[in-house]
């Protein structure tokens, strides 16, 4: 069995391996390399054998805002195995090569999502709670002056303008450069409307209807609009006829109206001590009380 980092000639085969065990299929893993500013093909590290590929684990590079701080941060993402080579520690010795290109690429702190949370555990990761506020809209109707309109394609410089003026006040975020938000942020988007009022763009919210578990919103940033959240995702569900059920993560708003719901995958190892705000960060302890309110933002996943 051979363990290293992919090459270039082999990229296709790679997204194909990812898509053909993932449901999201190849053009998903594909369009998440092309599409990101920060790629680096050192970082996806592939088991094969004589049959192909076998297992596979990709980092991705980030940079979190905590407070005033800016954290470099290694995103763990395209963890999968083949079938037939499942239960023989590929993926795990995979994670170990991560974790040492993490610290020569000075990543201080690793974040990942998944279902599967034993199998990071062992290598230090840890689970943080994720919260959302689960809620059937009521029939409203937007106040004088307010209107919502969609924008397919998304006006990236009308979403860079809002988040960039107000997501400041969430904790953590994820910084964006130019570049993310034309290549990646763009292509990420999928159903963005826009709350506008007295002909000025004052928020804007990104929402998918997901099976079974009804309208997701993937981003919302309220500006000083956010008593008009509801009725704002209200308009939307009733144009794109969906569901009035809305999920939300829990720190996009304070509203306290709402079903909670809780999810335990989001996860974060600290690779080496690193400092908020003048505070040195190496234990996990030391970092929770940062992550309380970290919203789940869909757009930035990996």
């Amino acid at each position: 069995m051979e363990f290293r980092s992919l090459r270039e000639n082999e990229l296709k085969e790679w997204t194909a391996f990812c898509g053909s065990i993932f449901p999201v299929g190849e053009a998903y893993f594909m369009r998440h390399f092309a599409n990101d500013p920060y790629r680096d093909i050192n970082g996806i590290f592939i088991s094969r054998d004589e049959t192909g590929l076998t297992s596979s684990v990709r980092v991705f590079t980030r940079y979190l805002r905590i407070k005033d701080s800016i954290i470099k941060v290694g995103g763990i993402g395209e963890v999968c195995t083949k079938l037939t080579h499942r239960g023989m520690g590929l993926s795990a010795k995979l994670l170990s090569m991560a974790i040492d290109y993490m610290d020569k690429n000075d990543m201080v702190l690793s974040m990942l999502h998944t279902g599967t949370n034993h199998h990071y555990v062992k290598q230090g990761w840890f689970s943080i709670c994720s919260g959302y506020k689960v809620f059937r809209l009521r029939k409203s109707a937007l106040k004088h002056g307010y209107y919502a309109v969609k924008s397919d394609p998304a006006d990236i410089g009308l979403v860079k303008k809002l988040y960039e003026e107000y997501a400041h006040k969430l904790c953590p975020v994820y910084i964006r450069n130019d570049e993310y938000y034309d290549k990646w942020v763009r292509n990420e988007l999928t159903h963005t409307y826009f709350l506008i009022k007295d002909n000025q763009v004052v928020s804007y919210a990104d929402c998918v209807l997901r099976e079974k578990q009804g309208v997701v919103v993937k981003e919302y940033i309220g500006g000083n609009e956010m008593h008009m959240m509801k009725p704002f995702l209200y308009s939307i569900c009733k144009e794109e006829n969906w569901p009035k059920i809305c999920a939300i993560s829990s720190p996009f708003t304070k509203d306290k109206g709402f079903i909670n719901i809780y999810d335990y995958g989001q996860m974060f190892r600290i690779n080496k001590p690193f400092e908020i705000d003048g505070k040195i960060i190496r234990y996990e302890e030391d970092l929770l009380p940062y992550l309380s309110e970290f919203p789940e933002l869909s757009i930035d996943g990996y």
